[in-house]
Order: structure tokens, then C-alpha cells, then sequence
């Protein structure tokens, strides 16, 4: 999986993190997804390509977190990015 071309994270005041889209992909998305830090994170491990278990890798490496919930929230965040368009199978 990998984050397609046109969609971008970035941190807002605050500290927000916003998914944005730019080119044709701001037509498609119309606004901004806000993902919390643990979704930052999964964004920017898909971002270079990642399967599934890569992205639960990365969570487990940087939160003390069962894989059981790491994988729920992996496939949460991932079905979302689907959702919006923002995610290569």
C-alpha cells in the first residue's frame, strides 16, 4: 500500500496533522482529514510503501500497545485513507 500522488500530511499550529489534497486530488477530498498521531504515523510509513504488518511493526516500535489493538488501528486509519481516496492497493 502506498499513499497515492496529491495527497499530502501536514502539521497545523498546534501541532495538528491535516491530510490535504492538491492538484485535481483538492477536488476530489474537498477539505482535510485530521489524523491524530498515531494515524501521523501511519501515514508517513505508507507514504514509502508498506504492507499491513509493516505498519502494525511500526506502531508496536513506537507505542506500548498490544499488536491485537495496533492492528485494529492500523486498519482503521488504512480503511479511511481508502475511503477518501488516498491510498494505492
Amino acid at each position: 500500500m502506498k499513499i497515492k500522488k496529491g495527497y499530502l500530511l501536514r502539521e497545523m499550529a498546534g501541532g495538528v496533522n491535516v491530510v490535504v489534497g492538491v492538484g485535481n486530488e483538492a477536488n476530489t477530498l474537498k477539505g482535510y482529514v485530521t489524523l491524530n498521531d498515531s494515524g501521523a504515523l501511519i501515514w508517513k510509513v505508507l507514504e514509502k510503501g508498506a504492507s499491513l504488518q509493516d505498519v502494525v511493526s511500526a506502531i508496536l516500535s513506537e507505542y506500548e500497545v498490544e499488536e491485537e489493538i495496533a492492528r485494529k488501528d492500523a486498519i482503521l486509519v488504512i480503511e479511511k485513507l481508502k475511503e477518501i481516496g488516498a491510498l494505492d492497493d
